[in-house]
């Protein structure tokens, strides 16, 4: 046991630092490895921009609201998923609404305007790369990307526009019933609007894979927008 003993003394003092570089690599990959295995792949994705600051738990519970509406389990794992991914932008005027909200609550809000640039390209990377194929944008947002050809016409989507069209191509959330029946959906994305994402050549899927992902899309808007509440 004294030999035993020594020989892993004499081990630890030559490669410590070897075998804590190692535990550590190895920790990180296990972990990574169980988080990787136990994701769940989504049926669809929605980007959404605006105002509204949102945790996991609420966006995961906004999410299964709207995986209500595909019509079918697309990637066969036997869950319908809708994720929703979003990124926080605030116009000059949301900002003072929020800043007089929170000192009437005796609390300080701090918003960089400056960083907006970078949210801006953050939103048109995702809008570009076909992964999210429905956007949630607050009208503030919308409007800087209104004339970039990314969006859908509703034209090719409906035989008639939507009541509640926003305009050519995208239509007001709140004056959809869906949204009127889960009002969650009314809190999170007040006077935001839904629009269908163009496939681009940016696209990270290609050929029949691209093609079943924005189907699946052009499905679940029509979904949304065409649900009705039977009185």
């Amino acid at each position: 046991m004294k030999t035993f003993l020594a020989k892993l003394d004499n081990f630890w003092y030559h490669y410590k630092w070897h075998t804590i570089f190692i535990v550590f690599f190895l920790s990180g990959f296990l972990i990574c490895a169980v988080q990787c295995a136990q994701k769940e792949d989504p049926d669809a994705a929605i980007l959404y921009s605006g105002p509204t600051v949102m945790s996991a738990e609420q966006k995961e519970a906004l999410g299964a609201l709207f995986a209500q509406r595909l019509s079918e389990d697309t990637n066969g794992d036997g869950a319908l998923i809708v994720s929703l991914t979003d990124v926080v932008l605030l116009s000059d005027a949301q900002i003072e609404e929020k800043k007089a909200e929170a000192e009437a609550q005796g609390e300080a809000l701090y918003y960089d305007a400056s960083q907006r640039t970078v949210a801006f390209e953050q939103v048109r990377s995702w809008l570009i790369g076909g992964e999210m194929m429905l956007a949630i944008l607050d009208p503030f947002v919308y409007e800087k990307f209104s004339d970039t050809n990314l969006f859908v016409p509703l034209a090719d989507i409906f035989e008639t526009l939507p009541d509640a069209a926003y305009d050519a191509y995208s239509v007001k959330l709140n004056e959809l019933d869906f949204v009127r029946y889960h009002t969650e959906l009314a809190d999170a994305f007040d006077g935001a609007v839904l629009c269908l994402v163009k496939p681009t050549a940016m696209a990270s899927l290609s050929g029949n894979a691209a093609e079943a992902w924005y189907e699946t899309h052009v499905a679940l808007f029509r979904r949304i927008v065409e649900f009705t509440i039977v009185s």
